[in-house]
């Protein structure tokens, strides 16, 4: 017997499509209400977190990034 032949093919429900659509969504609220809100003057400004970022967010960040 092959060992790929007990391998099913992976299927997504709808709840699954519901999640990820609900993430795209949120996402794309929350971007569009920084952008009409005018938060950022600069892409500087984005790009370097305005300096402010305290050093446990980029230590979750570079953890995340390595794993």
């Amino acid at each position: 017997m092959d060992r790929f032949e007990s391998l099913q093919k992976a299927t997504y429900s709808l709840v699954d499509y519901l999640i990820f659509i609900a993430a795209l969504l949120s996402s794309m609220v929350i971007g569009v209400y920084y952008a009409w809100r005018g938060v950022s003057n600069s892409t500087t400004d984005n790009l370097m977190g305005r300096k402010t970022i305290g050093i446990f967010p980029i230590a979750m960040s570079l953890t995340a990034r390595c794993y």
